[in-house]
């Protein structure tokens, strides 16, 4: 029997895995290393949310927050005030220590002190004199700059875990003694007839695995295993989804990508060497994760 299978991956905080992503994100912001040895610092004593957790968060605090503010208290129902009052609330969730605060922060650090201080005179101005006085066009023009700011930072991690979660799932199978090759932004996996087809969601940050081949239950099993291999290596599985196919050629995963590898990508072998980290300052500016994975050309 086979199937398909869809994870939502998060890192583990303190883990090698967790320090790649840092690192990718700082790499490309050319950071210092006494700064991304900060940023690292704050982020261990913190649970790493993924990308799905982050916007869940980030929706559930900002509607905590305007309830909260606006409970009993009919006189800031326009639309107006509750302009004001998001822009408060989205300066309150991204000051707060958690992966997309601490790296908010390390980017746009000055700019959302500056925000947070006209939020907090545009509040006084509502107390104190009915928000009278006050330039709504400038109001939504930082609601717009909050909001553009947690995107950014929000995409910016979920590509450097996106990435981080290819390399340690192509490693986790290579440990589990597959012979694996990268097919374009995907894995495929071969151990005798056995096969696993492996690719990360851009947008969603969610794994995707097809697997081939196996014999009655056997898929479960082997499921269970890649997902203990790739604990082991500092990234969580949590499934969100799956459904059995039973084909011997895979699903539409396999098909996808099995019709669109090309010549290149099947050379391309990896190793299960696990993620070491050098310095930041050591290494490239020009790719975020090189070095993740080792590679070589096939003769």
């Amino acid at each position: 029997m086979s199937e398909e299978t869809s994870y939502s991956p998060r890192v583990e905080s303190n883990s090698a895995a967790a320090d790649a992503v840092v690192d990718s994100v700082l790499i490309a912001r050319r950071a210092a290393e006494a700064e991304a040895a900060r940023v690292r610092a704050e982020l261990r004593a913190q649970r790493w949310q993924n990308a799905k957790e982050r916007t869940e968060a980030w929706q559930r605090e900002l509607s905590m927050r305007m309830h909260s503010t606006t409970s009993g208290q009919s006189h800031l129902a326009g639309q107006g005030n509750r302009d004001i009052l998001a822009v408060q609330a989205m300066c309150s969730v991204l000051a707060e220590k958690n992966v997309l605060g601490t790296f908010a922060r390390f980017e746009h650090g000055a700019e959302l002190d500056r925000l947070a201080k006209q939020s907090r005179a545009w509040g006084e101005s509502l107390r104190n004199a009915g928000g009278k006085s006050i330039d709504l066009l400038q109001v939504r023009a930082a609601q717009s700059r909050l909001q553009t700011i947690r995107d950014e930072v929000h995409s910016q991690l979920a590509a450097a875990e996106g990435q981080v979660t290819r390399s340690l799932a192509a490693q986790s199978l290579a440990g589990l003694g597959y012979a694996v090759e990268r097919r374009g932004e995907g894995l495929r996996a071969t151990s005798g007839r056995t096969c696993v087809w492996a690719k990360v969601d851009r947008q969603t940050g969610e794994l995707h695995l097809d697997m081939s081949g196996f014999s009655g239950l056997e898929c479960h099993g082997e499921l269970k295993r890649i997902e203990r291999e790739m604990a082991k290596r500092g990234l969580s599985l949590q499934r969100s989804g799956g459904s059995t196919h039973g084909r011997p050629e895979g699903g539409v995963l396999a098909r996808t990508m099995g019709s669109g590898a090309g010549t290149a990508a099947r050379g391309r072998t990896v190793s299960a060497a696990p993620i070491k980290q050098a310095p930041v300052a050591n290494r490239p500016k020009t790719s975020l994760l090189s070095g993740l994975v080792g590679k070589k050309e096939r003769a």
